[in-house]
């Protein structure tokens, strides 16, 4: 697995020791890097550990569980605040109830302290792992909109999502959400099984 560059890690602990420590592990990991740390659990989005990370822009950030209800806290505001970064938890206490705790208030890893080397490695790579899946799986939307009826943007849509189908390696999806019917299926001689209100009940 290629390793993109510039990982940039956050690290919130009270403890000046932990801060270090985990600084380290995370270097000898050769994935990534701290770059910001935090000695104080944000209560809420305006605090400074919050502004210090917002303007690093953490791909993970590992708040250590010193004071369990702090740190949970702590998760609820930065995944609210940063909702892109992966929060990492680092704690003495594996209570199961507290893992669901954490996961419910936007932690991605549960990580117990002091971190085992392979487990750290482990959860950074899952980070990169689903970082290259959605560089893999990013599209493009195209959306064609007309002022008045009658105007041909139903035939544009058509004939614009013809030429990209045909091109290799490439699928597309074309979605009318002309109200209160489509007239794409008309336009292609077709006649669906399902409409856009199956597939919201579906979800």
């Amino acid at each position: 697995m290629e390793t993109p560059k510039g990982i940039v890690v956050g690290v919130l602990a009270s403890s000046a020791e932990a801060r270090e420590m985990m600084a380290a592990q995370i270097s000898a990991t050769g994935l990534a890097q701290v770059e910001v740390e935090a000695d104080q659990y944000p209560a809420n989005p305006g605090d400074r550990a919050v502004r210090k990370f917002a303007e690093i822009r953490p791909d993970i950030i590992i708040v250590d569980m010193e004071h369990p209800q702090a740190a949970l806290q702590a998760l609820h505001v930065l995944h609210s605040a940063l909702p892109d970064a992966w929060l990492f938890i680092s704690s003495s206490n594996s209570d199961p109830q507290l893992i669901i705790e954490t996961m419910r208030a936007g932690a991605r890893e549960f990580l117990p302290k002091p971190i085992p080397p392979r487990n750290l490695s482990q959860a950074v790579g899952r980070f990169i792992a689903e970082k290259q899946r959605r560089q893999r799986n990013v599209g493009k939307i195209y959306c064609i909109t007309a002022a008045k009826g009658g105007v041909g943007a139903t035939q544009l849509a058509i004939n614009l999502a013809t030429r990209i189908a045909a091109a290799p390696g490439t699928s597309v999806s074309l979605i009318d959400f002309s109200l209160p019917m489509g007239d794409i299926a008309p336009s292609l001689n077709l006649k669906p099984q399902f409409t856009l209100i199956d597939a919201l009940a579906g979800a």
